[in-house]
């Protein structure tokens, strides 16, 4: 009697179990993001790496209000008060005395140029048109590289320095469901150490020292997108051990270079990072937000479909 009853434990385990398994597998097929976490070496130091994969279509570049109850300083959420799953966006500069700035980087909400909208006081935006993808204004050689989504691809265009509203030369922005400027991480090349690869960066964006060391080679928190072999998007923030001080001993753009390829990116851009470094994710069902104390102008996120069906660490 015993046995029968132990058999039919065994079968009601067994049933239970392979309907979790079942479960699992059927939530992975629909689940088109995976957000993943880990610590990665990269030229001899270990970086806490933070990063989502997911198909192109899951994620969307857009401007970032903070005069709204809705998205505050510290929480990005929707109206209904969802929190908004992604990282900061590229780069932007900012003028505290007048509280108004503009996209450095180009950046494509909605088949449009951000710089109508990427302004923490949108009625000051201005439209710097044709000057919107360089990170120092007057010098085409400093133009960044863009990745884009057509809808149907994922394509890297290098060194586009302009922008047009009403021009036959607008690089197809009309049909771009969203695109972002960077520097390009050269992931199809191999360095021999850090410093060969600063070189190129700085024959490849002959700009100020002063910018060299901001971006390139300064070691602080980083944000990066790029494209793995599986044609999906990998977008990164990367940080030092210390995750209570985000910005503080982060890795350069080389080590970037390297975490990106340890990602099995095949192309990638760095975007903004230091100060502007931000990532939201969730992690044994709470969400948790990294930051390193300054507003950005834009974010890229899930969307809103993808993020009901992300696969979380547990």
């Amino acid at each position: 009697m015993y046995s029968i009853k132990l058999k039919y434990l065994i079968i009601a385990c067994l049933i239970i179990c392979l309907a979790a398994m079942v479960s699992y597998y059927i939530f992975s097929l629909d689940s088109r993001v995976k957000f993943n976490q880990k610590v990665i070496n990269a030229d001899n130091e270990d970086f806490n790496v933070k990063y989502f994969v997911g198909e192109a279509d899951c994620f969307v570049i857009e401007p970032v209000y903070y005069d709204t109850p809705y998205s505050d300083f510290k929480n990005w959420r929707d109206k209904d008060g969802n929190i908004l799953y992604g990282t900061n966006a590229s780069f932007f500069s900012y003028n505290n005395r007048t509280d108004s700035g503009s996209m450095s980087a180009l950046h494509i909400y909605e088949n449009e140029n951000m710089d109508y909208y990427g302004n923490y006081n949108p009625d000051k935006c201005v439209l710097l048109e044709g000057n919107s993808n360089l990170i120092e204004y007057g010098m085409l050689d400093t133009a960044l590289d863009i990745m884009y989504y057509t809808g149907e691809g994922v394509l890297l265009r290098p060194k586009t320095p302009y922008w047009y509203k009403n021009a036959e030369q607008n690089f197809d922005i009309e049909n771009m469901v969203w695109g972002i400027g960077g520097y390009d991480l050269m992931l199809d090349k191999s360095f021999s150490d850090g410093e060969s690869y600063i070189n190129t960066v700085i024959n490849s964006y002959p700009v100020t020292e002063k910018i060299h060391n901001a971006m390139i080679s300064m070691k602080t928190s980083r944000t990066a997108i790029g494209l793995d072999k599986d044609n999906k998007i990998v977008l990164a923030a990367v940080f030092g051990g210390d995750l209570n001080s985000p910005a503080a001993n982060g890795p350069t753009m080389y080590q970037i270079h390297l975490i990106m390829k340890e990602l099995n990116c095949e192309v990638g851009l760095c975007l903004d990072g230091s100060n502007c470094t931000r990532v939201s994710y969730k992690e044994n069902g709470v969400n948790k937000t990294i930051d390193a104390d300054r507003k950005t102008f834009c974010r890229i996120r899930l969307t809103d479909e993808a993020a009901k069906n992300v696969i979380w660490p547990k």
